[in-house]
């Protein structure tokens, strides 16, 4: 506790002594007109408090409970019952909060993991002090890679923990040999039987095979992420079902398609799309998109650069997670490199 500072301060000795006075009275007449502080205790209280009087040298007299506040003391539960129970359920949101960040911070991905042939770029930037963002990337048995993007609905504590679940939800599942429909079948079954009934989510699972550059995926209605092919074709992956946590035995449809050398798939939340302008006017699908025109040779952390300062004049109306996919030319330079090599290996031989 700071002890009293001088904002606020009634310091006239003339005004301190007569204020004293009733405060030595319990003169209730003098409630809301200003407030004692005790420095030994650290408790403001009005005049009336029928608490025990503190010794005069004790005490700093301010002119409304704010400025004691200010000054670091909090307010005596006896005399301001209503403001204690204030600040202890501010107290309480506090703690939580601080809970639900730690929880949060922990759920956060490691780095992506390193793979040949691949880049991977993620981040997510919350709104608020807590976000409804999930992503993460892991590795199954099989050396495939699972990719997860989800959107839990609400805000704080409450949203922190469905996202626990949601997290623990997708790890356990990922791990068998299911295909990603019933992946999703089973994580939605979880997530509706475990979550309250107002409670849902939107998440885009897919499984990527780095080899043959195959990507099954399933939507369960989330923002269609976006491929950019490299010859400037953009495609929307949208199949799927509804939001998972709705019903218990909804079905998930899955499709799969390849990926070829030079392709990026760019996933996001509503907080892309949704960011304003001052005059209203959406980021929307069509600026990403955009973003992705014309920039087959960005590498992933390149085109999250560009995405980002395309939203720079753009206010946040919700948490922001881009994750972005490259298959880049490597492998395919490689494979030529090595086809010019057999051809010039036949002719010296011939």
């Amino acid at each position: 506790m700071r002890g009293g500072g001088a904002k606020g301060r009634v310091g006239r000795s003339g005004e301190a002594d007569s204020l004293w006075q009733a405060v030595l009275e319990h003169d209730s007449r003098q409630d809301g007109r200003f407030v004692y502080a005790v420095r030994s205790t650290g408790v403001y209280c009005c005049p009336s408090c029928p608490s025990r009087r503190p010794h005069r040298r004790q005490v700093v007299f301010f002119r409304r409970p704010a400025e004691a506040e200010e000054a670091g003391f909090r307010a005596c539960k006896r005399c301001h019952p209503r403001t204690f129970e204030e600040l202890q359920e501010k107290e309480r949101m506090s703690e939580e909060l601080k809970l639900a960040r730690e929880i949060q911070a922990r759920l956060q991905p490691a780095p992506p993991p390193a793979i040949e042939g691949w880049e991977i770029a993620g981040s997510s930037v919350p709104c608020r002090e807590i976000g409804g963002d999930y992503y993460d990337f892991l590795r199954r048995p099989d050396g495939q890679f699972v990719v997860a993007v989800g959107d839990i609905a609400g805000k704080g504590a409450g949203a922190a923990i469905l996202m626990a679940s949601l997290h623990a939800a997708v790890r356990i599942q990922s791990q068998n040999g299911a295909s990603v429909g019933e992946v999703m079948r089973e994580i939605n079954r979880y997530m509706q039987e475990n979550s309250p009934a107002d409670k849902f989510l939107t998440l885009f699972y897919a499984k990527l095979d780095p080899a043959s550059g195959r990507l099954e995926y399933s939507n369960a209605g989330h923002p269609p992420p976006l491929l950019a092919r490299r010859s400037g074709e953009i495609l929307r992956l949208d199949a799927g079902g509804l939001p998972i946590g709705i019903f218990a035995d909804a079905p998930f449809e899955q499709q799969s398609l390849d990926l070829e050398p030079g392709d990026t798939l760019v996933l996001y939340t509503d907080g892309i799309r949704e960011a304003l302008r001052e005059d209203g006017e959406e980021f929307g699908e069509s600026r990403l998109v955009d973003c992705l025109t014309g920039s087959p040779d960005l590498s992933a952390a390149e085109l999250g650069e560009r995405i980002d300062s395309a939203l720079e004049t753009f206010l946040p109306t919700d948490d922001r997670t881009l994750v972005i996919v490259k298959r880049t030319m490597a492998e395919k330079s490689l494979l030529q490199e090595s086809d010019r090599f057999e051809s010039q290996s036949a002719l010296s031989l011939g």
